[in-house]
């Protein structure tokens, strides 16, 4: 899928337009997985045919080869059971088409990303930084949406993406929307390996996401001003979530953490949770042990908790800048003393020790 839109930057239409001409010469000379050359289609969404729209993202781009892979797939054009989603620039390790052994209808790859000559850029190192210590921040918390997504690290079987109607069409986010709905439906394997390597570029089509965050960093008077999420609001959902499944009184979970009366806050909480929505599905459907723990993951969902998190901030619980919330987090063990690089290799390793597992709804 080669895409591009009006509002591109020039770099990247030329470098579509330099590849349209290269695939057009000798396709078989820009993929090396295998000793044969492997059939190919190619989708052209360039301004040289018809671009993608202004509004839209990477989302649609994927989107649409996703589908055309599953229809080509419903229609027996391909008989293989499963396609794995990624962007031109990854460098794939050897074993790519083999490591997932398809004991679940969808895994995640490891990644890194990499600089295109000497060590990573500031902002991009920072905000790696920031990704694998939410990710272990949300696997002290024992959620089943614990795992760090990026759109070209997902292998997906064809029927589990028809299962859950694919990617949604949303300018960013969609890798993270599909997860949240394929975790409902199925397990995910998160890999172990040599990782994916992503290659450091710039990016302004998309408003969030690691374009978007590496150009915020990069405004900033000094890195040290980068904030990210407070430590506290792990162990704080953690024990939070545990109380709404057991029915616990909520308040003496958050009043360690905020000094003001909590019923303004429990109202908002409600409304993140879509509490009552919950409440109303449990009694119907008089749900116990691990049906219920199972009902009440698949409806507080990796989008319900950022909601919460949101809700915790906007209530006090603020972003810290990053070496303060590395220094006082409970799940980590590094030193803001250390350079970025050293912090981003030891936080890689913690997540490495992570893997491989399984993320699923909870079965007990």
């Amino acid at each position: 899928m080669i895409n591009d839109s009006a509002a591109s930057l020039p770099t990247y239409q030329a470098g579509n337009a330099t590849l349209l001409r290269k695939i057009f010469s000798d396709p078989h000379q820009l993929f090396h997985f295998t000793d044969a050359p492997l059939p190919t289609l190619f989708v052209n969404r360039t301004l040289l045919y018809k671009p993608i729209a202004n509004h839209e993202g990477v989302g649609l781009a994927r989107k649409i080869a996703s589908d055309i892979a599953t229809q080509m797939h419903a229609s027996e054009l391909l008989t293989a059971s499963r396609f794995y989603c990624s962007d031109a620039d990854v460098i794939f390790p050897s074993d790519y088409l083999q490591r997932w052994d398809n004991k679940t209808k969808a895994a995640l790859f490891p990644f890194i990303h990499i600089a295109s000559d000497g060590d990573l850029a500031p902002p991009l190192c920072l905000y790696e930084i920031f990704l694998r210590y939410h990710e272990l921040g949300l696997l002290s918390t024992e959620v089943p949406s614990a795992m760090q997504v990026l759109g070209s690290t997902l292998a997906f079987t064809f029927n589990t993406y028809a299962q859950v109607r694919g990617f949604p069409n949303v300018q960013a986010g969609e890798d993270f929307h599909i997860v949240q709905k394929v975790l409902k439906c199925s397990d995910f394997q998160i890999l172990s390996g040599a990782p994916l390597q992503i290659m450091e570029r710039p990016s302004a089509r998309v408003p969030f996401g690691t374009g978007a965050g590496c150009a915020a960093i990069a405004k900033l008077d000094a890195p040290d001003h980068y904030e990210i999420f407070s430590p506290d609001l792990y162990p704080l959902s953690h024990s939070l979530l545990d109380a709404l499944i057991h029915e616990k009184n909520i308040e003496t979970v958050l009043s360690p953490y905020f000094a003001a009366s909590t019923q303004t806050l429990i109202t908002a909480i409600d409304e993140a949770l879509r509490l009552k929505s919950w409440q109303t599905h449990r009694q119907k459907m008089k749900l116990t042990g691990a049906s219920l723990k199972r009902a009440f993951f698949a409806h507080v969902d990796g989008l319900a908790l950022i909601k919460l998190f949101h809700t915790f901030e906007r209530f006090g619980l603020t972003k810290l800048p990053w070496h303060e919330a590395i220094r006082r987090s409970p799940f980590l063990s590094c030193t803001p003393s250390q350079s970025p690089l050293v912090i981003l290799e030891a936080l890689r390793a913690k997540c490495r020790d992570k893997t491989p597992r399984v993320q699923s709804l909870p079965t007990t």
